[in-house]
């Protein structure tokens, strides 16, 4: 799935980026560190946020975050009901 705009069917789902950081064992700051290497700066603060819902990624910031977490896009959004 390509995505170009954002859509308001999908929700970012932090759940998801958690659970694909498990699995890689990837820490919140080993995150910061990899979006830094792909272009994206980001804080700790700004990833927090995200984790708690308090804002949301850019769509530049989340294609980093899929590319540094090795998903599709899709794979990290959840479909409004």
């Amino acid at each position: 799935m390509e995505i170009t705009t954002l859509d308001m069917r999908y929700s970012f789902s932090s759940a998801k980026v958690r659970a694909r950081m498990a699995e890689i064992d990837m820490t919140e700051s080993e995150l910061v560190a990899a979006l830094e290497r792909a272009g994206e700066k980001t804080s700790a603060n700004t990833v927090t946020n995200w984790f708690q819902g308090r804002t949301l990624p850019e769509l530049p910031k989340f294609l980093a975050l899929c590319a540094v977490l090795d998903v599709q896009p899709s794979e990290l959004l959840d479909a409004e009901e």
